[in-house]
């Protein structure tokens, strides 16, 4: 046993030393340096959009004491002809399927310029024929400029341009996560039509009785009746025109997103070698028995109480069968001594006079 307990540890040192020895020295600082791609040029300017915030000068970029400058987003997304975006389905028209469509999308972006982002974004809203609902920027502290910053917008783009509208985001943005739903509204559309011509028939046939009567009475019964119903014509019409306003204009949900890039995120990763992996899984396996060796040692502490009021109890309940078994081989002992009565004596004694 201890002869493969020796081997087993010398086998283990072995294997780390094979590890450190193997694992790849660390890039210079030089050669970092020189990988990193070019700077990009500034992103445009968009046209001016009323509900964005104002144009201003180049936006100062945070990393300006930085050996490098961050690419653009857009250099990494795909292009995308009108025709059909990468990731919205086909957007359809009443007009082209007969039936009424209403859409809702929602887009978490990325993007390394954020001031720039925003406004790009909120313009090609108003480029597409879109408004703004709500907008919720988080900008940072000048005390903490290096925190990245976020906001959330609800915008209205017309659903003949929704497609429009992705690709601009496509190509301008990281789109890190998309939603797209899509609900059939034609036959709540229908409903409410039928019911609105159900109601303005009632409607006329009430006028007409209105008309011919003259009885004040009755008269104001069937007005108190009209006004019932022109009030839920009105409410009619108002869902009909909801249902028009989302099938024509899509609802939009964006999340942008800023993200500050180090050197470190330009420089590609070697693949690890057989020595990483190796002193990785060491590494593993020794985290995994100091875990296991600290879960134990916790669980010892927890209920040492118990086990102490064990031990004792332990202790006493053995003493106790110690001094029982000493006192029975003590009673033993007195009883093979034990000296014979007097009676028995004589008549021993008798028995061998005779």
């Amino acid at each position: 046993m201890k002869r493969l307990l020796i081997i087993s540890v010398c086998f283990i040192l072995a294997l780390v030393i094979l590890a450190s020895c193997s694992a790849p020295e660390a890039a210079p600082t030089q050669d970092r340096s020189s990988s990193v791609a070019p700077a990009a040029p500034a992103p445009e300017r968009a046209p001016s959009f009323d509900m964005a915030v104002e144009a201003s000068p180049a936006e100062p970029s945070m990393m300006e004491e930085a050996e490098f400058a961050p690419p653009s987003v857009s250099n990494h997304a795909p292009a995308h002809d009108i025709a059909g975006p990468y990731f919205a389905l086909p957007i359809l028209t009443p007009g082209e399927s007969g039936k009424m469509f209403e859409y809702t999308v929602t887009l978490n972006l990325q993007t390394t310029y954020f001031m720039s982002g925003m406004r790009k974004l909120l313009n090609t809203a108003g480029e597409t024929g879109g408004y703004l609902l709500f907008a919720n920027v988080q900008g940072h502290d000048l005390h903490h400029p290096y925190v990245e910053r976020y906001g959330n917008f609800m915008l209205r783009i017309p659903s003949e341009r929704l497609s429009e509208f992705i690709i601009v985001m496509e190509n301008n943005f990281n789109v890190w996560h998309f939603t797209q739903s899509t609900e059939d509204s034609t036959a709540r559309f229908d409903r409410t039509a039928l019911q609105l011509d159900d109601l303005h028939e009632h409607e006329r046939q009430l006028i007409e009785a209105l008309a011919e009567t003259d009885d004040s009475d009755e008269r104001i019964h069937i007005q108190r009746w009209l006004s019932e119903v022109r009030d839920s014509i009105r409410s009619a019409e108002a869902a009909q025109a909801l249902i028009l306003d989302n099938v024509i204009y899509s609802t939009v949900h964006v999340q942008l997103f800023e993200v500050i890039l180090t050197p470190d995120d330009y420089v590609p990763a070697p693949p690890p070698t057989f020595g990483d992996r190796l002193s990785g899984a060491v590494s593993r396996s020794a985290d995994v028995f100091v875990a296991f060796g600290q879960g134990l040692l916790l669980i010892i502490i927890a209920i040492a109480p118990v086990l102490l009021i064990l031990a004792v109890a332990g202790g006493v309940a053995l003493l106790a069968i110690r001094i029982v078994k000493k006192r029975g081989k003590r009673t033993k002992v007195n009883r093979s001594f034990e000296i014979p009565d007097k009676k028995e004596s004589n008549d021993i004694h008798d028995v061998h006079e005779e």
